[in-house]
């Protein structure tokens, strides 16, 4: 009897842990463009919307694909990954960088409430400052056995970023640090970890290349981060190439010394040095 209740408890505590590993993703259109959103291939709305919200993803890695409408009528795609952590809230801006290209930003990533996931439509309401020729979509949930998603128009602004009142702002990620910030807040170890494992799986050096620029596209990372990833490499041309694409995805900017480690040559340093200072 009493192997049989041990066995009946530690079912249930495990299905208590399962059920608790989930992450959400808020996603907001910082010029106030709309655009669809579908993750790991899953089209979530396909109604375009200037902030989409979704519940109950798989902590990780999640592709995201996103069709931006602009305003003369065009659609701009731009796929990204990110890595979620679990029972984690995470927020996104959809912004154009200094190259005038679209990517996502992590501002903000705030434990999820210890509710249940509910639906709770989001009141959408006209966009004056885009001319779409299309009505705006009535307030509406999707919801599929996967993900439970709120829809909502025009939550997102560059005077308020932050969708969601409640979220409390991060503590400081490097206490005693006072250089200059290259991105909002870096990503946890236990996300950089997740990085670092999916890097490797790929034997090859191209691909492992890749894998990292796309994954990193839409984190933030440290000075020492970028250095472990750059570890990965075999060869001094993929630790530079990355060292030179990391440096618009690094927090501690001031820090970026740290990378030089990883090179075998004084000449990488230096050609590394000249590109920085050609971003100044």
């Amino acid at each position: 009897m009493i192997t049989r209740n041990f066995c009946i408890l530690t079912f249930f505590f495990l299905q208590l842990n399962l059920q608790a590993q989930y992450s959400n993703l808020i996603i907001g259109s910082d010029n106030m463009e709309p655009f669809t959103l579908a993750v790991n291939g899953e089209l979530i709305n396909s109604n375009p919307q200037t902030q989409v919200r979704v519940d109950g993803l798989a902590p990780g890695l999640n592709k995201l694909m996103i069709q931006i409408v602009q305003k003369n009528g065009y659609t701009v795609a731009v796929k990204s990954n990110v890595f979620l952590e679990s029972n984690t809230e995470s927020y996104y801006n959809l912004k154009k960088n200094n190259r005038n290209e679209y990517v996502l930003r992590l501002y903000n990533m705030v434990p999820v409430s210890t509710n249940p996931v509910q639906n709770n439509p989001i009141v959408n309401q006209p966009n004056p400052n885009y001319n779409n020729p299309n009505p705006t979509p009535t307030n509406q949930t999707v919801i599929n056995p996967q993900i439970n998603i709120n829809i909502g128009g025009n939550q997102n602004t560059s005077t308020n970023p932050n969708p969601n009142p409640n979220t409390q702002p991060q503590p400081n990620p490097l206490p005693g640090y006072n250089g200059p910030i290259g991105c909002p807040y870096p990503i946890s170890d236990a996300a950089f970890n997740d990085i670092k494992r999916t890097i490797q799986s790929s034997d090859f050096e191209s691909s492992k290349l890749a894998i990292a620029k796309q994954v990193i596209s839409s984190n933030c990372l440290l000075s020492k981060d970028v250095k472990e990833i750059m570890e990965l490499f075999s060869f001094e041309s993929s630790r530079l190439e990355f060292a030179k694409y990391a440096y618009g995805f690094t927090y501690d900017l001031g820090n970026y010394y740290i990378v030089n480690q990883a090179f075998s040559f004084e000449s990488s340093i230096e050609e590394l040095d000249r590109f920085i200072r050609s971003r100044r």
